[in-house]
């Protein structure tokens, strides 16, 4: 009997001893792991991909202003593109009664400014907003001019004297304001003065 209880005692004891001492049977550890991994360490899970969410890609954007491209080829229509904050100060002439601020990412196609609206609340790069265009406004015979050149260099206004509508404008930065001032200021004339085309390609214009 006392033989009989020892044997059911080691075979619990033996298998214990064999997964701690024998580098042959290692089951349990390889169930566990993963588990722990998964959870924690593993950057390639989809626990992870919902917890990155928008926020993670609001930290990679370096570029304020990129080449104009869809799907990795460039789009001749453009000439600039970047994230830009507008708030509506005048519409058909009067003050909203809320007035807040709205993330676009913005392009300029020829005289037209293109607004693409944002995917989710947080983000400043391409892939953070639509693919499809939410508005596109012709500008031509717009005015462009800095907001407040003293306090606030980083904003811009953008007026449509026919309509009275006044948009402002927030960038990143004064300087990638500024870029957008000059090429919106040569994009409301038509962009043929400062930017004449070649001969050959004038007659598509």
């Amino acid at each position: 009997i006392f033989g009989k209880s020892m044997g059911g005692q080691l075979e619990p004891n033996q298998g214990t001893v064999r997964h701690l001492l024998d580098d042959s049977v290692l089951e349990e550890p390889h169930l566990i792991s993963p588990v722990v991994d998964l959870d924690q360490n593993s950057p390639g899970t989809p626990t992870d991909a919902l917890n990155e969410d928008c926020s993670l890609l609001s930290r990679t954007s370096t570029l304020p202003i990129l080449p104009c491209t869809i799907d990795g080829v460039l789009e001749p229509r453009c000439s600039m593109q970047g994230l830009l904050r507008r708030k509506v100060i005048l519409r058909e002439g009067k003050k909203p009664a809320v007035a807040t601020w709205q993330r676009y990412w913005i392009q300029l196609w020829a005289s037209s400014i293109v607004y693409f609206s944002p995917k989710c609340f947080k983000g400043s790069d391409r892939s953070d907003f639509k693919r499809e265009p939410y508005k596109m406004v012709s500008i031509l015979g717009w005015i462009v001019e800095p907001a407040d050149a003293a306090f606030h260099r980083d904003t811009f206004l953008l007026t449509d004297p026919n309509k009275g509508n006044v948009y402002k404008f927030r960038a990143n930065s004064a300087d990638c304001a500024d870029q957008w001032v000059r090429e919106l200021r040569t994009t409301v004339r038509g962009g043929v003065e400062k930017k004449p085309l070649p001969a050959n390609l004038m007659s598509f214009e």
